[in-house]
Protein backbone atom coordinates (compact mmCIF):
# COMPACT_ATOMS: atom_id res chain seq x y z
CA UNK A 1 0.00 0.00 0.00
CA UNK A 2 2.81 2.39 0.93
CA UNK A 3 4.54 1.62 -2.35
CA UNK A 4 1.38 2.48 -4.29
CA UNK A 5 1.04 5.81 -2.48
CA UNK A 6 4.67 6.62 -3.23
CA UNK A 7 4.18 5.74 -6.87
CA UNK A 8 1.12 7.96 -7.16
CA UNK A 9 2.99 10.82 -5.46
CA UNK A 10 5.93 10.41 -7.86
CA UNK A 11 3.58 10.44 -10.83
CA UNK A 12 1.94 13.64 -9.59
CA UNK A 13 5.35 15.28 -9.26
CA UNK A 14 6.22 14.24 -12.80
CA UNK A 15 2.94 15.60 -14.13
CA UNK A 16 3.45 18.89 -12.29
CA UNK A 17 6.98 19.20 -13.67
CA UNK A 18 5.75 18.46 -17.19
CA UNK A 19 2.95 21.02 -16.87
CA UNK A 20 5.42 23.63 -15.60
CA UNK A 21 7.80 22.92 -18.48
CA UNK A 22 4.94 23.22 -20.97
CA UNK A 23 3.84 26.48 -19.40
CA UNK A 24 7.35 27.96 -19.65
CA UNK A 25 7.58 26.82 -23.28
CA UNK A 26 4.27 28.56 -23.95
CA UNK A 27 5.68 31.76 -22.45
CA UNK A 28 8.79 31.53 -24.63
CA UNK A 29 6.52 31.03 -27.66
CA UNK A 30 4.55 34.14 -26.68
CA UNK A 31 7.76 36.18 -26.66
CA UNK A 32 8.57 34.82 -30.10
CA UNK A 33 5.14 35.92 -31.35
CA UNK A 34 5.71 39.39 -29.92
CA UNK A 35 9.13 39.54 -31.58
CA UNK A 36 7.42 39.15 -34.96
CA UNK A 37 5.63 42.48 -34.41
CA UNK A 38 8.86 44.46 -34.23
CA UNK A 39 11.59 45.08 -36.80
CA UNK A 40 14.01 44.80 -33.90
CA UNK A 41 12.78 41.49 -32.51
CA UNK A 42 15.66 41.41 -30.01
CA UNK A 43 18.02 40.97 -32.97
CA UNK A 44 20.42 43.43 -31.35
CA UNK A 45 21.31 40.67 -28.89
CA UNK A 46 22.30 38.28 -31.65
CA UNK A 47 19.57 35.84 -30.67
CA UNK A 48 15.82 35.70 -30.06
CA UNK A 49 13.27 33.38 -28.41
CA UNK A 50 12.37 32.19 -31.93
CA UNK A 51 15.78 30.54 -32.45
CA UNK A 52 16.23 26.77 -32.83
CA UNK A 53 12.53 26.10 -33.08
CA UNK A 54 11.77 28.16 -29.98
CA UNK A 55 13.24 28.38 -26.52
CA UNK A 56 12.15 26.01 -23.77
CA UNK A 57 11.99 28.83 -21.21
CA UNK A 58 11.29 32.57 -21.69
CA UNK A 59 14.51 33.72 -20.02
CA UNK A 60 16.78 31.10 -21.56
CA UNK A 61 19.02 34.03 -22.46
CA UNK A 62 18.90 37.68 -21.30
CA UNK A 63 16.50 39.90 -23.26
CA UNK A 64 16.08 43.65 -22.90
CA UNK A 65 12.73 44.65 -21.48
CA UNK A 66 12.07 41.15 -20.12
CA UNK A 67 12.45 40.07 -16.50
CA UNK A 68 11.63 36.63 -15.17
CA UNK A 69 10.96 35.51 -11.62
CA UNK A 70 14.05 33.76 -10.23
CA UNK A 71 11.99 31.09 -8.50
CA UNK A 72 9.42 30.19 -11.15
CA UNK A 73 11.15 31.27 -14.35
CA UNK A 74 7.98 33.04 -15.51
CA UNK A 75 7.96 36.48 -17.14
CA UNK A 76 6.90 39.18 -14.65
CA UNK A 77 8.08 42.32 -16.50
CA UNK A 78 7.50 43.18 -20.17
CA UNK A 79 8.63 46.56 -21.54
CA UNK A 80 8.34 47.05 -25.31
CA UNK A 81 8.02 50.83 -25.23
CA UNK A 82 8.60 52.47 -28.63
CA UNK A 83 9.66 49.27 -30.37
CA UNK A 84 7.75 50.03 -33.61
CA UNK A 85 5.34 47.17 -32.98
CA UNK A 86 3.15 46.67 -36.04
CA UNK A 87 0.00 44.56 -35.99
CA UNK A 88 -2.30 43.07 -33.38
CA UNK A 89 -1.39 41.58 -30.04
CA UNK A 90 -0.99 37.82 -30.57
CA UNK A 91 -3.46 35.60 -28.67
CA UNK A 92 -0.48 33.96 -26.98
CA UNK A 93 0.29 37.25 -25.19
CA UNK A 94 -1.99 36.26 -22.32
CA UNK A 95 -0.01 33.02 -21.82
CA UNK A 96 2.35 35.26 -19.84
CA UNK A 97 0.14 34.69 -16.81
CA UNK A 98 2.61 35.89 -14.17
CA UNK A 99 3.03 39.37 -15.66
CA UNK A 100 3.03 42.20 -13.15
CA UNK A 101 4.12 45.07 -15.42
CA UNK A 102 3.29 45.57 -19.11
CA UNK A 103 4.44 48.62 -21.07
CA UNK A 104 3.49 48.65 -24.76
CA UNK A 105 3.27 52.43 -25.04
CA UNK A 106 4.26 54.59 -28.00
CA UNK A 107 3.81 51.96 -30.69
CA UNK A 108 1.68 53.86 -33.18
CA UNK A 109 1.02 50.84 -35.41
CA UNK A 110 -0.01 48.48 -32.63
CA UNK A 111 -3.57 47.64 -33.62
CA UNK A 112 -6.49 45.36 -32.86
CA UNK A 113 -8.26 44.84 -29.57
CA UNK A 114 -7.34 43.92 -26.02
CA UNK A 115 -8.31 40.24 -25.72
CA UNK A 116 -10.85 39.16 -23.10
CA UNK A 117 -8.26 36.58 -22.05
CA UNK A 118 -6.35 39.40 -20.37
CA UNK A 119 -8.34 38.21 -17.37
CA UNK A 120 -5.71 35.46 -17.05
CA UNK A 121 -3.15 38.03 -15.86
CA UNK A 122 -4.17 37.85 -12.21
CA UNK A 123 -0.94 39.41 -10.90
CA UNK A 124 -1.01 42.49 -13.14
CA UNK A 125 -0.13 45.75 -11.37
CA UNK A 126 0.69 48.05 -14.32
CA UNK A 127 -0.83 47.88 -17.80
CA UNK A 128 0.24 50.61 -20.21
CA UNK A 129 -0.72 50.64 -23.88
CA UNK A 130 -1.07 54.37 -24.61
CA UNK A 131 -0.25 56.25 -27.83
CA UNK A 132 -1.09 53.37 -30.13
CA UNK A 133 -3.88 52.48 -32.57
CA UNK A 134 -5.88 50.03 -30.49
CA UNK A 135 -9.60 49.75 -31.23
CA UNK A 136 -12.73 48.03 -30.00
CA UNK A 137 -14.29 47.98 -26.56
CA UNK A 138 -12.45 47.48 -23.31
CA UNK A 139 -12.97 43.87 -22.17
CA UNK A 140 -14.47 43.15 -18.76
CA UNK A 141 -11.37 41.09 -18.06
CA UNK A 142 -9.17 44.19 -17.99
CA UNK A 143 -10.22 44.69 -14.38
CA UNK A 144 -9.71 41.06 -13.37
CA UNK A 145 -6.48 41.63 -11.44
CA UNK A 146 -7.29 42.88 -7.93
CA UNK A 147 -3.70 44.14 -7.68
CA UNK A 148 -3.95 46.53 -10.63
CA UNK A 149 -2.53 49.94 -9.67
CA UNK A 150 -1.87 51.69 -13.00
CA UNK A 151 -4.09 51.45 -16.07
CA UNK A 152 -2.96 53.72 -18.91
CA UNK A 153 -4.90 53.49 -22.17
CA UNK A 154 -4.76 57.05 -23.50
CA UNK A 155 -4.37 58.05 -27.13
CA UNK A 156 -6.10 55.11 -28.81
CA UNK A 157 -9.45 54.50 -30.51
CA UNK A 158 -11.26 52.56 -27.82
CA UNK A 159 -15.05 52.73 -27.87
CA UNK A 160 -17.88 51.62 -25.62
CA UNK A 161 -18.21 52.11 -21.90
CA UNK A 162 -15.70 51.67 -19.10
CA UNK A 163 -16.19 48.09 -17.81
CA UNK A 164 -17.75 47.75 -14.36
CA UNK A 165 -14.80 45.57 -13.36
CA UNK A 166 -12.54 48.64 -13.59
CA UNK A 167 -14.77 50.52 -11.13
CA UNK A 168 -14.33 47.62 -8.69
CA UNK A 169 -10.52 47.94 -8.54
CA UNK A 170 -9.63 48.88 -4.97
CA UNK A 171 -5.87 49.32 -5.46
CA UNK A 172 -6.07 51.58 -8.50
CA UNK A 173 -3.74 54.57 -8.14
CA UNK A 174 -3.49 55.94 -11.69
CA UNK A 175 -6.14 55.74 -14.42
CA UNK A 176 -5.64 57.45 -17.77
CA UNK A 177 -8.08 56.53 -20.53
CA UNK A 178 -8.06 59.98 -22.10
CA UNK A 179 -8.37 60.81 -25.80
CA UNK A 180 -10.35 57.79 -26.91
CA UNK A 181 -14.01 57.54 -27.94
CA UNK A 182 -15.38 56.04 -24.74
CA UNK A 183 -19.09 56.48 -24.09
CA UNK A 184 -21.49 55.68 -21.29
CA UNK A 185 -21.50 57.06 -17.78
CA UNK A 186 -19.13 57.26 -14.83
CA UNK A 187 -20.32 54.60 -12.40
CA UNK A 188 -21.24 55.41 -8.80
CA UNK A 189 -18.87 52.56 -7.93
CA UNK A 190 -16.04 55.03 -8.50
CA UNK A 191 -16.01 55.26 -4.71
CA UNK A 192 -14.02 51.99 -4.72
CA UNK A 193 -11.00 53.94 -5.93
CA UNK A 194 -9.93 54.97 -2.46
CA UNK A 195 -6.23 54.86 -3.42
CA UNK A 196 -6.47 56.78 -6.68
CA UNK A 197 -4.31 59.89 -7.07
CA UNK A 198 -4.65 60.56 -10.83
CA UNK A 199 -7.98 60.33 -12.67
CA UNK A 200 -7.74 61.25 -16.35
CA UNK A 201 -10.75 60.68 -18.63
CA UNK A 202 -10.61 63.83 -20.77
CA UNK A 203 -11.30 63.83 -24.49
CA UNK A 204 -13.96 61.12 -24.65
CA UNK A 205 -17.74 61.08 -25.11
CA UNK A 206 -18.76 60.24 -21.55
CA UNK A 207 -22.27 61.38 -20.68
CA UNK A 208 -24.62 61.55 -17.73
CA UNK A 209 -23.94 63.25 -14.43
CA UNK A 210 -20.81 63.30 -12.33
CA UNK A 211 -21.59 60.86 -9.49
CA UNK A 212 -21.60 62.29 -5.97
CA UNK A 213 -19.22 59.48 -5.01
CA UNK A 214 -16.44 61.35 -6.84
CA UNK A 215 -16.33 63.43 -3.67
CA UNK A 216 -15.24 60.35 -1.69
CA UNK A 217 -11.84 59.97 -3.39
CA UNK A 218 -9.84 61.44 -0.54
CA UNK A 219 -6.38 60.79 -2.01
CA UNK A 220 -7.01 62.11 -5.51
CA UNK A 221 -4.68 64.91 -6.60
CA UNK A 222 -5.74 65.55 -10.20
CA UNK A 223 -9.12 65.10 -11.91
CA UNK A 224 -9.36 65.53 -15.69
CA UNK A 225 -12.92 65.12 -16.98
CA UNK A 226 -12.87 67.88 -19.59
CA UNK A 227 -14.03 67.61 -23.20
CA UNK A 228 -16.82 65.09 -22.62
CA UNK A 229 -20.62 65.33 -22.66
CA UNK A 230 -21.25 65.43 -18.90
CA UNK A 231 -24.40 67.11 -17.61
CA UNK A 232 -25.97 68.06 -14.30
CA UNK A 233 -24.36 69.86 -11.39
CA UNK A 234 -20.90 69.53 -9.89
CA UNK A 235 -21.11 67.45 -6.69
CA UNK A 236 -19.57 68.49 -3.39
CA UNK A 237 -15.81 67.98 -3.37
CA UNK A 238 -15.20 69.24 0.17
CA UNK A 239 -13.48 65.99 1.27
CA UNK A 240 -10.81 66.09 -1.44
CA UNK A 241 -8.16 67.73 0.71
CA UNK A 242 -5.28 66.60 -1.54
CA UNK A 243 -6.82 67.90 -4.79
CA UNK A 244 -4.45 70.10 -6.79
CA UNK A 245 -6.04 70.24 -10.24
CA UNK A 246 -9.66 70.03 -11.39
CA UNK A 247 -10.59 70.49 -15.03
CA UNK A 248 -14.21 70.04 -16.11
CA UNK A 249 -14.23 72.37 -19.11
CA UNK A 250 -16.02 71.63 -22.40
CA UNK A 251 -18.99 69.75 -20.96
CA UNK A 252 -22.63 70.76 -20.45
CA UNK A 253 -22.57 71.18 -16.68
CA UNK A 254 -25.20 73.39 -15.06
CA UNK A 255 -25.82 74.85 -11.62
CA UNK A 256 -23.65 77.24 -9.69
CA UNK A 257 -19.94 77.60 -9.12
CA UNK A 258 -18.86 74.69 -6.83
CA UNK A 259 -18.23 76.54 -3.58
CA UNK A 260 -16.97 73.33 -1.96
CA UNK A 261 -13.76 73.69 -3.98
CA UNK A 262 -13.00 77.04 -2.34
CA UNK A 263 -12.17 75.33 0.95
CA UNK A 264 -9.52 73.07 -0.54
CA UNK A 265 -6.09 74.38 0.30
CA UNK A 266 -3.99 72.77 -2.46
CA UNK A 267 -5.92 73.55 -5.66
CA UNK A 268 -3.62 75.47 -8.02
CA UNK A 269 -5.61 75.00 -11.25
CA UNK A 270 -9.37 75.09 -11.73
CA UNK A 271 -11.01 75.05 -15.15
CA UNK A 272 -14.78 75.14 -15.51
CA UNK A 273 -14.84 76.91 -18.88
CA UNK A 274 -17.28 76.19 -21.70
CA UNK A 275 -20.14 74.85 -19.59
CA UNK A 276 -23.53 76.28 -18.64
CA UNK A 277 -22.82 77.36 -15.07
CA UNK A 278 -24.90 80.24 -13.73
CA UNK A 279 -25.28 82.39 -10.65
CA UNK A 280 -22.78 84.62 -8.91
CA UNK A 281 -19.28 83.85 -7.73
CA UNK A 282 -19.02 82.98 -4.00
CA UNK A 283 -17.03 85.30 -1.75
CA UNK A 284 -14.99 82.26 -0.66
CA UNK A 285 -13.30 82.29 -4.07
CA UNK A 286 -11.22 85.23 -2.86
CA UNK A 287 -9.78 83.01 -0.10
CA UNK A 288 -8.27 80.39 -2.40
CA UNK A 289 -4.63 81.13 -1.63
CA UNK A 290 -3.16 78.25 -3.64
CA UNK A 291 -4.97 78.98 -6.92
CA UNK A 292 -2.72 80.09 -9.79
CA UNK A 293 -4.81 79.27 -12.87
CA UNK A 294 -8.56 79.89 -13.02
CA UNK A 295 -10.67 79.51 -16.16
CA UNK A 296 -14.39 80.30 -15.99
CA UNK A 297 -14.93 81.63 -19.52
CA UNK A 298 -17.93 80.84 -21.69
CA UNK A 299 -20.55 80.16 -19.02
CA UNK A 300 -23.60 82.09 -17.78
CA UNK A 301 -22.11 83.33 -14.54
CA UNK A 302 -23.63 86.63 -13.46
CA UNK A 303 -23.66 89.32 -10.80
CA UNK A 304 -20.89 91.62 -9.73
CA UNK A 305 -17.32 90.47 -9.36
CA UNK A 306 -16.46 91.71 -5.88
CA UNK A 307 -13.42 93.81 -5.15
CA UNK A 308 -12.05 90.97 -2.97
CA UNK A 309 -12.20 88.53 -5.86
CA UNK A 310 -10.71 91.12 -8.22
CA UNK A 311 -7.77 91.64 -5.88
CA UNK A 312 -7.23 87.91 -5.62
CA UNK A 313 -7.16 87.61 -9.40
CA UNK A 314 -4.26 90.06 -9.62
CA UNK A 315 -1.85 87.45 -8.27
CA UNK A 316 -2.86 84.65 -10.62
CA UNK A 317 -0.58 83.34 -13.36
CA UNK A 318 -3.56 83.22 -15.74
CA UNK A 319 -7.33 83.49 -15.61
CA UNK A 320 -10.25 84.01 -17.94
CA UNK A 321 -13.71 85.26 -16.96
CA UNK A 322 -14.72 86.23 -20.48
CA UNK A 323 -18.00 85.35 -22.22
CA UNK A 324 -20.15 85.42 -19.10
CA UNK A 325 -23.02 87.57 -17.84
CA UNK A 326 -21.29 89.65 -15.20
CA UNK A 327 -22.56 93.16 -14.44
CA UNK A 328 -20.91 95.84 -16.52
CA UNK A 329 -19.32 97.31 -13.44
CA UNK A 330 -17.88 93.95 -12.44
CA UNK A 331 -14.17 93.89 -13.15
CA UNK A 332 -11.46 91.32 -12.63
CA UNK A 333 -7.79 91.84 -13.32
CA UNK A 334 -7.21 88.87 -15.60
CA UNK A 335 -4.99 88.60 -18.59
CA UNK A 336 -8.15 88.02 -20.59
CA UNK A 337 -10.84 90.65 -20.57
CA UNK A 338 -14.21 90.21 -18.88
CA UNK A 339 -16.36 90.12 -21.98
CA UNK A 340 -20.12 90.13 -21.83
CA UNK A 341 -22.00 87.57 -23.91
CA UNK A 342 -25.60 87.48 -25.07
CA UNK A 343 -27.17 86.37 -21.80
CA UNK A 344 -30.82 86.87 -22.70
CA UNK A 345 -31.08 83.63 -24.66
CA UNK A 346 -32.14 80.33 -23.18
CA UNK A 347 -29.50 77.68 -22.90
Amino acid sequence: MVAVVRLIFALLLLLAAAARAASLADEASALCDLAHLSPYGWKQYGYSPCDDGGWSTPCQKPLGGITCDNATGQVVFLDLYHQLLNGALPPSFTNLTALETVNLADNLNLQGTIPESISQLKSLKTFQINVASMTGTLPEGIGASPQLEELILSGNYFTGSIPESVFQLQNLDYLDASHNSLTGTISKSIQNWQKITMLVLEGNQLSGTIPSTLGELKLVQQIWLDDNQLTGTIPSLSKLSKLELLTLEKNALTGSFPESVCGLGKVFELSLAENQLSGSLPHALSNMESIAYLYLDDNYLSGEISSAISRRMESLQACDFSLNCFDDKGKATCRSSVTRKNCTNEY
